[in-house]
């Protein structure tokens, strides 16, 4: 799993305003009637789990590093108290995470899942999923789709960002290159945070991470491998069916 601790902060700036996936999640639960509590595996800085709270449901948050717990709980004291009550977060790792009561739904937002790189873990980790699911509870993954035709090679993004409180500018860059006989990509984030009022270069960070390359077929035959039935495939945040030029691959798949 990346190391993301010392960005937590630009993190949690960068990422707060993003919502394109939440419309999705809270239609799901909405339509499929979710009334018991919801389980979400790598939850970071709280992006998804706290309007999850805000719309009623009790929620509990799962993530492997201590530095997102801290800015998601810190993210909590905004709420009232009768919306952070039905929020909870735990570390713990998403491949052996365990709870001694079990969840009516399980959202692995955002790419989440291909930060597992390794088969076994991710089976595990779908294994416990379904051991602390309700029968018949509800299962959402949101996953990139592989471009078609893409192939080796290295990729380079450029993006710049402000973040609050400080109004310090922060320039992003990505970098992407194939790991050599494995079937992943690593990537590499470089922040370099500057003054807003005069450009002063006052931090920089980064991280390296793998991200394993993910298709339709293996993530279906792995569900069905962990007990799983496969209801559905999105191709985006707009609801479109899965296609093979998909921006996005997001399963429904409900306990057996």
């Amino acid at each position: 799993m990346p190391g993301y601790g010392s960005i937590a902060r630009i993190y949690d700036g960068e990422y707060r305003n993003f919502d394109a996936d939440l419309a999705l999640y809270l239609e799901a639960l909405r339509r499929e009637r979710v009334r018991g509590p919801v389980v979400e595996l790598g939850c970071g800085t709280g992006r998804i789990a706290l309007p999850l709270a805000r719309s009623g449901h009790r929620v509990t948050g799962v993530d492997i590093s201590p530095e997102m717990l801290a800015r998601a709980r810190r993210n909590r004291r905004a709420l009232p108290g009768e919306v952070a009550m039905r929020l909870r977060f735990s570390l713990q790792d998403m491949t052996v995470f365990g709870f001694p009561r079990s969840f009516s739904a399980a959202i692995i937002a955002f790419s989440t899942l291909a930060l597992v790189t390794d088969a076994g873990d991710r089976a595990r980790c779908l294994g416990r999923v379904h051991q602390h699911l309700d029968p018949g509870g509800l299962l959402l993954i949101d996953l990139p789709n592989p471009p078609v035709g893409s192939g080796p090679g290295r990729t380079r993004l450029e993006s710049r960002f402000q973040v609050p409180p400080w109004g310090h500018v922060v320039d992003k860059v990505v970098e992407e290159t194939d790991d050599p006989g494995s079937n992943r990509r690593l990537v590499h984030y470089l922040y370099t945070v500057s003054r807003y009022s005069d450009g002063t270069v006052i931090d920089r960070l980064e991280t390296t991470f793998g991200l394993a390359r993910l298709d339709r077929r293996e993530v279906e035959a792995m569900l069905y491998g962990q007990g799983f039935d496969v209801e559905d495939v999105l191709g985006d945040y707009s609801g479109r069916r899965h296609g093979p030029r998909s921006p996005r691959m997001i399963f429904q798949a409900r306990r057996l």
